[in-house]
């Protein structure tokens, strides 16, 4: 029986990790964020990461791996999950704010929000992945429902 609940317990843990997660960044530290550190061109940066999620694989409807240069992610989202994306980028500075794609507990970008989303988002700037490492990715996140 012991041996039972252990194996319920690591099942139900490997479940709850999640594969992708979009969370604002904060310019301090508070109690509901978690120091995260994202590498660019070879520079490490200290973010401040919302442990809240504005969306997750579960907003997610489908995914498009770009094949241009720079190389990226496209993710549409449900109706619901673009009605967050609205309002979360609806409260921030653009221009200015920043979220954070995290993927398997990593940041793998950290970009400047330009405009209000909605539905779609393009993560870019995965030009140093293969197009058939971001497919992978890809394929994770629309398969985490």
């Amino acid at each position: 029986m012991k041996t039972a609940i252990t194996l319920l317990l690591i099942l139900s843990s490997l479940s709850s990790a999640e594969v992708f997660r979009v969370s604002h960044v904060l310019s301090k530290q508070t109690g509901n964020t978690v120091k995260m550190t994202i590498t660019n061109n070879g520079v490490k940066e200290n973010l401040f990461v919302s442990k809240s999620a504005v969306v997750t694989s579960k907003d997610v409807l489908k995914t498009y791996t770009e094949v241009h240069e720079g190389g990226g992610i496209t993710l549409k989202l449900t109706k619901a999950g673009g009605d967050k994306m609205f309002a979360a980028t609806g409260k921030m500075k653009l221009g200015v704010d920043r979220m954070a794609i995290i993927i398997d507990g990593k940041i793998i970008s950290a970009p400047v929000v330009q405009a209000r989303l909605n539905r779609y988002i393009l993560i870019s700037g995965l030009g140093d992945m293969g197009y058939n490492e971001r497919a992978k990715i890809a394929r994770r996140i629309a398969a985490e429902k």
